[in-house]
């Protein structure tokens, strides 16, 4: 029911300098008692000195908690969960990877559409991943998703740099 109410009320954006290797953390962290008796391996891979991003703090950790639960929900008996953040050209590329059971085309192709849900009746809206390309969007970003049935999933988001904070580093 969350996501419904998210679905139908999304804010404008407030956007302002966003380490994006943070929410990464802060979103982990959310989740670390699940993390650790589903026995699911983080692996994290942050690109040091990365630039941040113009962003909305909230709706980014909304982003990240739609993901990481995804990914927890494709390892029901255990797993590896990848989270990569790095620089690409103007860009911070963030990858989520899971090694759960993976989608095949068929499904992979339907899951950015609202209510487009594999879940049982009543454990989901079908709209977490809906918003969650609703807010890369906003942010001038893209989100594409890869999968192998048997092996994962990897969603992969591309943000742009925060520009004014970009040339003051270099």
């Amino acid at each position: 029911m969350n996501q419904l109410l998210v679905f139908a009320r999304r804010k404008t954006p407030e956007r302002r300098a966003v380490d994006l290797g943070e929410i990464v953390d802060d979103s982990l962290e959310m989740f670390q008692e699940r993390i650790v008796q589903s026995r699911i391996t983080v692996d994290k891979t942050i690109e040091s000195s990365l630039p941040p991003v113009l962003a909305d703090r909230d709706q980014l950790i909304q982003v990240l908690i739609n993901l990481v639960m995804n990914s927890l929900h494709a390892m029901p008996e255990g797993g590896r969960l990848r989270l990569s953040l790095a620089r690409e050209n103007s860009h911070v590329r963030l990858g989520v990877s899971d090694t759960g059971h993976g989608m095949p085309e068929e499904t992979r192709s339907k899951v950015f559409e609202p209510f487009f849900t594999t879940k049982d009746f009543g454990k989901g809206t079908g709209l977490g991943l809906t918003v969650v390309k609703g807010i890369i969007e906003e942010h001038g970003g893209t989100i594409a998703v890869e999968s192998v049935v048997d092996e994962g999933t990897t969603v992969w988001i591309r943000l742009p740099l925060d520009e004014a904070q970009t040339a003051a580093i270099s």
